[in-house]
């Protein structure tokens, strides 16, 4: 618990210091045409679908964190990578929960191709982690 918490913090902290230092859809290049910094709001999911419905992805936040904490209680200790997957998890939505309560939006503030940053990251790297070990499994 915590990495997530650690997620959680890390995540407000660099929104916070994005929006203080840059205007909305500024862009800062680090490598030119492969990795910038982008601030945009975030009014839907991922890549910005289902814009505005804001009540409904608290709604679903608060039912799927409140599922992994349950899992988590019961998933026996060994089950090491899924754990990390699932408290990765925990982190990244716990993130951007905390935006759509508090601004209405998610504050996104990478681009590699697509917008991104901390929460997203752990989000995307949760299920790499789950399915990439099932496939080495079988």
């Amino acid at each position: 618990m915590l990495i997530a918490l650690l997620i959680i913090l890390i995540g407000q902290l660099t929104k916070l210091l994005v929006v203080n230092t840059m205007c909305q859809n500024e862009s800062i290049p680090v490598i030119n045409n492969i990795f910038h910094i982008t601030y945009v709001h975030n009014f839907g999911a991922a890549f910005g679908l289902l814009a505005h419905r804001t009540g409904f992805f608290i709604l679903v936040t608060v039912v799927v964190l409140l599922f992994i904490l349950t899992f988590l209680r019961y998933l026996p200790k060994e089950q090491k990578l899924l754990r990390a997957a699932l408290v990765l998890q925990l982190g990244g939505a716990s993130g951007n929960l905390i935006d759509r309560v508090r601004v209405g939006y998610v504050i996104d503030f990478c681009v590699q191709q697509y917008v991104s940053k901390c929460h997203d990251l752990s989000l995307w790297l949760c299920p790499c982690l789950v399915f990439g070990k099932r496939n080495r499994q079988v």
